[in-house]
């Protein structure tokens, strides 16, 4: 039921008070929507190791796609927009949550990753984030980080 209520919360965006309400109505009355977030805290402690394992596996590809999209918060924060930020491979995806579109957050990414390619759309926030991480890897002597374009947006670039 935990991992349920997470999925519904995180990847569907129901807040706990329609998840509980829809518990409700399947036989399912009294859940505490407050504990039901409390256990999300938990299934997400529990699982953090698996979550920097798939971040470490990140940052060994060669070859990294990124992307962020605007996450909405419905429940128990100030801030109401945040950014899903997905970082992936063949194989392998990793999120992270943060409540800026900073290329921060991707800079932090690619200051530890080994990839020589990041391939995004053409949001300025990843071209600032190559910047940052090249400035280190050009003092350590590594290969600098190139970027690419996904075709849809390298189509429109090439039109303009």
């Amino acid at each position: 039921m935990i991992i349920d209520a997470t999925l519904s919360k995180y990847c569907d965006l129901i807040p706990m008070e329609r998840y509980c309400e829809m518990a409700k109505r399947l036989g399912f009355s009294g859940l505490p929507p407050n504990s039901l977030i409390d256990a999300t805290h938990s299934f997400a402690d529990f699982v953090s190791g698996a979550v920097d394992k798939l971040k470490e596996e990140i940052k060994a590809l060669d070859v990294l796609r990124a992307d962020e999209t605007p996450h909405r918060m419905l429940e128990g924060d100030e801030k109401s927009h945040w950014y899903l930020w997905g970082f992936s491979g063949d194989r392998t995806c990793y999120f992270e949550c943060h409540d800026t579109r900073s290329g921060d957050v991707c800079a932090a990414i690619l200051k530890e990753a080994r990839c020589q390619v990041l391939l995004t759309d053409v949001y300025a926030g990843y071209s600032r984030a190559i910047r940052i991480a090249n400035l280190e890897r050009r003092k350590k002597g590594l290969l600098l980080i190139s970027d690419a374009f996904c075709n849809a947006h390298s189509r429109r670039k090439f039109n303009e």
